[in-house]
């Protein structure tokens, strides 16, 4: 049953990130929550090995279900026939750096729709600083 519990267990956090990514909620939002589901679930084995950190929640998000989305993107932007890039620049306040954000937009033939999505981040103090030799290595 340990097993049971433990994959359940690992559902449940799982679901209480994709809860926190959608509704915009903060990684430290998970703090406390593993004795709020203890207490409000007392009898509950699932919630007596809940245990999800906001570091935990982070990786979760970043590492475990990011990947998965983004190779849904790749394969759904294979598949149309239309893609736009769009950038917006501006400054970090907190790094001092300029940065670009690339949004995609494609045409989703399954859903039969124009599409957005946020697709990466780039600091353009990385980039600028970049030789090119240093381009022409990390291309090969």
């Amino acid at each position: 049953t340990s097993l049971v519990t433990g994959k359940s267990s690992v559902k449940a956090e799982i679901i209480w990130t994709l809860k926190a990514v959608k509704s915009h909620f903060s990684f430290r939002s998970c703090v406390g929550l593993n004795d709020l589901f203890r207490t409000m679930f007392h009898d509950s084995q699932i919630a007596k090995s809940f245990q999800l950190s906001k570091t935990k929640c982070s990786y979760l998000v970043n590492y475990g279900i990011a990947p998965h989305f983004q190779q849904e993107l790749v394969v759904s932007t294979k598949q149309s026939p239309y893609i736009s890039l769009s950038f917006d620049e501006s400054l970090n306040d907190v790094l001092q750096e300029k940065e670009m954000d690339v949004i995609i937009h494609f045409w989703n033939a399954i859903a039969k729709k124009i599409e957005v999505h946020y697709l990466e981040l780039y600091l353009q103090l990385s980039i600028l600083a970049l030789t090119q030799n240093e381009k022409i290595l990390l291309e090969n």
